[in-house]
């Protein structure tokens, strides 16, 4: 779909960047805590980001001006991310936090007011392929350690495919208070689950960086790692729309459930100091993976029936999932900087607690429709 191929070359730019700048940190560093913060400080503004654009997007009809605004305003960051002075480097990436929190809720709309409800699960579908197809190539570009040069052209890309494509997008004014107050509230069990699970898988991918360095991997499987779950993704996605049609809630319970043990697991191979060495990267494509099933029942249950607030309400989404990074990535580097195999069975529990707060979503929503 020619709408979507701006965002594509966007994720390609968002990747490349979400990938390198930590890497570089920690390399560097070999600080799990100053890895923490930084990547709590983009999280905390790409969460503010969230519910901001959210916001706005549902009070006015413009479309393509705000995705003109996307790229051009990383094409200004991007620069700065890479400057010698690390304070201004860390802000900058964390100020690409926030405009980056426009993408989501944008493109959601975009999908929302412009395909028929026969067409939207195909344009979800293939919104999500574009994504992923630039989560590839970023990750794949990622490993040699481009310059800004080529992240400019290829944001560049994305503003002339948005010019060509884009321009006659419109939207429509979406927003209802007190109908976003009461959807909010009704949503209040599913918000904590998706906060919690969000919260151990922050964990998870956080570590995952001095968790290779431990078991002694070369730093290219950490990008090798990406590119291949990114690839899997996109299968995974591809067969999600009919695998969990009227199967949602057990596609939930079933990724809980293996995330959980795959968090149990690393914790004790870490307890019992076994080094599984190439090991890292089929463990991370197990746990990761398995998201595209997660994220399909999760929000085809949550947005059926909803129809107004839409970009509002995927901006708390949106929101909720940031905050679940920002407290993630710091118990990531707090617990973990000093207690590796701890910081991973705090992802197990954790886990453990978003199973039990959808089981109660689910049945107020059964109870309350019945």
């Amino acid at each position: 779909m020619k709408v979507f191929v701006g965002q594509m070359f966007i994720t390609i730019v968002l990747t490349e960047l979400s990938l390198i700048f930590p890497v570089q940190i920690y390399s560097i560093t070999h600080s799990i805590l100053l890895l923490g913060i930084v990547t709590t400080i983009y999280n905390a503004l790409n969460a503010l980001g969230s519910y901001i654009w959210g916001d706005i997007l549902d009070g006015n009809e413009r479309r393509f001006e705000f995705i003109l605004l996307l790229p051009l305003s990383i094409i200004a960051i991007s620069p700065f991310i890479f400057y010698k002075n690390e304070i201004i480097s860390i802000l900058s990436y964390g100020l690409l936090g926030f405009f980056s929190a426009l993408d989501s809720p944008l493109y959601s709309l975009v999908v929302l007011e412009n395909f028929s409800l026969d067409d939207m699960p195909k344009a979800n579908s293939r919104l999500s392929q574009m994504s992923l197809i630039g989560n590839v190539i970023g990750s794949i570009i990622a490993s040699f350690n481009p310059n800004v040069n080529l992240l400019l052209l290829v944001l560049l890309s994305s503003v002339i495919s948005s010019i060509v494509f884009n321009r006659k997008l419109r939207g429509q004014i979406n927003k209802n208070k007190s109908e976003r107050i009461k959807d909010i509230k009704k949503l209040n069990n599913a918000l904590l689950s998706f906060f919690s699970f969000n919260f151990g898988a922050e964990i998870f991918f956080t570590l995952y960086i001095p968790l290779n360095y431990l078991m002694k991997d070369p730093e290219y499987f950490i990008f090798l790692s990406y590119a291949l779950l990114y690839t899997l993704d996109e299968f995974v996605y591809y067969i999600s729309t009919k695998l969990v049609k009227n199967k949602e809630s057990y596609y939930i319970y079933f990724t809980l459930f293996l995330r959980n043990i795959i968090s149990l697991l690393i914790s004790i191979i870490i307890l019992i100091k076994v080094n599984i060495g190439f090991g890292t990267i089929p463990v991370f494509l197990s746990f990761g993976s398995i998201y595209p099933l997660y994220s399909t029942s999760f929000f085809t249950l949550i947005f059926r029936g909803l129809k107004r607030n839409r970009g509002a309400i995927v901006g708390v989404f949106n929101s909720t999932e940031d905050i679940a990074s920002i407290l993630g990535s710091l118990i990531a580097g707090i617990v973990g900087d000093n207690n590796l195999w701890g910081a991973y069975i705090t992802s197990f529990y954790v886990f453990s607690l978003s199973a039990f707060l959808m089981a109660r979503h689910l049945r107020n929503f059964v109870s309350s429709n019945s």
